[in-house]
C-alpha cells in the first residue's frame, strides 16, 4: 500500500484517508508521525482505533465545505503545540485535496506566509490539492483574522490569486 500523504516540511504532512490496515496505521509510526488531524465528516463511533503513540484530533467538516471558523484556529493551535515539542503532524481528509489543503495552508500563515505563499507551497509539494472556493475564501477570512491577532496589517491576497494557483493544471472540476 502506497502512503497517501507528502511532507510539506519536516514536521508537517498533508494527505488522503489512512487506510484501516494495520500496516498502514504503523506506516505513520514508522515516519515519526505522532499526532494526526483527522477533517472528514465521520461519528466519533466511525472513527478507526489508532495506534498507541499516536494522538487523533477529529475536526468533522463535510466534504468540499471550509472548516469552521473556530476549528482551524483550534487545529492550527494544536499543530503549533506539537511543533514545539517536535512532533511531526499528518493533516488528512477523504482525498487530500480540499480541507487538508485549508487547515495546512493555514498553519503556514501562522508561521509567516502569506495565504498566497501557503497555497503556492503545498501545491508544489502535493500538485493535486485543489480546495474549493469556499475554502479559499475561508483561507482568506482566517488569514484575516489572524494577522489581527497578532497586530499584522491585513493581507492583500485576492480570491482570483489563490485560485489561479490552487487551480494550476485542473481541466475540469466536477463538484456539487
Amino acid at each position: 500500500m502506497r502512503r497517501n500523504w507528502n511532507w510539506i516540511g519536516p514536521l508537517l504532512a498533508i494527505g488522503g484517508r489512512i487506510p484501516e490496515e494495520l500496516n498502514c496505521r504503523w506506516e505513520l509510526l514508522g515516519e515519526g508521525i505522532s499526532r494526526v488531524i483527522d477533517l472528514r465528516d465521520l461519528r466519533a463511533e466511525t472513527q478507526p482505533e489508532w495506534l498507541p503513540g499516536v494522538e487523533l484530533l477529529h475536526l468533522p467538516t463535510p466534504d468540499h465545505q471550509p472548516i469552521s471558523q473556530s476549528m482551524i484556529w483550534q487545529g492550527v493551535q494544536w499543530t503549533r503545540k506539537a511543533w514545539e515539542a517536535n512532533l511531526r503532524v499528518l493533516i488528512h481528509c477523504e482525498h487530500g485535496i480540499g480541507r487538508c489543503a485549508l487547515l495546512a495552508a493555514c498553519v503556514l500563515v501562522s508561521e509567516g506566509a502569506s495565504p498566497t505563499e501557503a497555497i503556492r507551497e503545498l501545491k508544489q509539494v502535493r500538485s493535486c490539492i485543489a480546495p474549493s472556493p469556499v475554502q479559499l475564501h475561508a483561507l482568506l477570512a482566517w488569514a484575516a483574522s489572524w494577522n489581527q491577532s497578532q497586530g499584522k496589517p491585513p493581507s492583500t491576497d485576492t480570491w482570483a490569486a489563490l485560485s489561479r494557483i490552487a487551480y494550476l493544471g485542473i481541466t475540469s472540476v466536477n463538484r456539487p
